[in-house]
């Protein structure tokens, strides 16, 4: 729209149903089979306000079918310092709304892994979720070779969709299996940095770290909000070798602790896991690959129903790719 503004509109149209059988039966409540439907209208503005400044505005609309009609809108701005010679750098801050409708899956599912040592079920109580997100950041980069990406953020949310421990539920039972139900939290908090740092080295070496720091509660009770980590690290390697057309990459993560529930004072142990590929190329449309997932082997005790770690422990795999067709 003109030389100073670019303008996107969307939709988006959904529809879910939910049956679930087992042996021919039915294990949800009732034998009925559940459905919600909705639409999303959007639009946004990107307006060139000036060279290095840019504003995003925009506005979404949702209607559902079970929870009726709701607007978000949000405001961003990016304001840089860039020569293309040296150092350049940009500072980024915005404000939205954020809502969700909580899906069929939360509301009536029942997921039961009992056999595991635990059950979740859902809850046909649950409200959506809402939210005033703030965020502030600042990065940079050095003619393409080292980058580096700071931003802070602010949630302020109201009902949101958690998995608890349903106590009673989990009492009235005679064998050990814990059962979690979803429920809404009044109005929770969340805030903490996100952060980036990379630096390439030379042609097809690459070195890249990020890190999150976290901080949750639920404002009610003063608890840590549940499942979320209050420290999150990955690492990333990518080289060549002397081989030609062989490369390599090696991710790295890390997870501090978590709250299976903050409530009753019970986590799930913090891990470690590295992944490891290597990739060949032998002809230009063809390429071979192999890696290690899991390297450390890192992977949950299944009779703890309170460990979260990987669900899958090391994995080995091999394949190849194959482009017809050029350009």
């Amino acid at each position: 729209m003109g030389e100073k503004h670019s303008v996107q509109f969307g939709v988006d149209l959904r529809r879910e149903t939910l049956e679930q059988y087992k042996d021919g039966v039915s294990e949800l409540t009732s034998n009925e089979e559940f459905s919600r439907k909705g639409y999303e209208l959007w639009g946004q503005d990107t307006w060139f306000a000036l060279d290095n400044l840019e504003v995003v505005t925009g506005l979404r609309g949702q209607r559902d079918s079970d929870f009726g009609t709701h607007w978000a809108p949000k405001i961003n701005a990016r304001l840089g310092f860039e020569d293309g010679e040296g150092f350049d750098s940009f500072i980024r801050a915005g404000v939205g709304t954020g809502y969700r409708v909580p899906n069929l899956k939360e509301r009536h599912y029942r997921f039961d892994h009992s056999q595991l040592g635990y059950i979740v079920n859902g809850n046909p109580q649950l409200e959506p979720e809402s939210s005033v997100s703030y965020q502030l950041g600042f990065g940079g980069h050095f003619e393409k070779k080292v980058w580096v990406e700071v931003n802070g953020f602010f949630n302020d949310i109201d009902e949101l969709v958690q998995t608890d421990i349903d106590q009673a539920a989990t009492d009235a039972r005679t064998d050990s299996v814990v059962v979690y139900r979803y429920s809404n939290i009044d109005q929770a908090r969340t805030w903490g940095i996100e952060s980036t740092a990379g630096w390439e080295i030379a042609e097809g070496w690459r070195i890249s770290a990020g890190y999150t720091w976290t901080e949750t509660e639920d404002v009610a009770t003063g608890n840590d909000l549940n499942r979320r980590p209050s420290h999150q690290l990955q690492a990333s390697v990518d080289g060549l070798t002397g081989l030609s057309g062989l490369s390599w990459s090696l991710r790295a993560r890390n997870q501090s602790s978590e709250y299976a529930d903050a409530a009753l004072d019970r986590k799930s142990s913090g891990y470690t896991s590295l992944d490891l590929k290597l990739n060949y190329r032998v002809l230009p449309e063809l390429q071979l690959y192999a890696g290690v997932d899991n390297l450390t082997d890192s992977q949950r005790d299944f009779s703890d129903p309170d460990d979260f770690q990987p669900v899958a422990g090391r994995f080995l795999y091999t394949g190849f790719s194959l482009t017809l067709g050029g350009q």
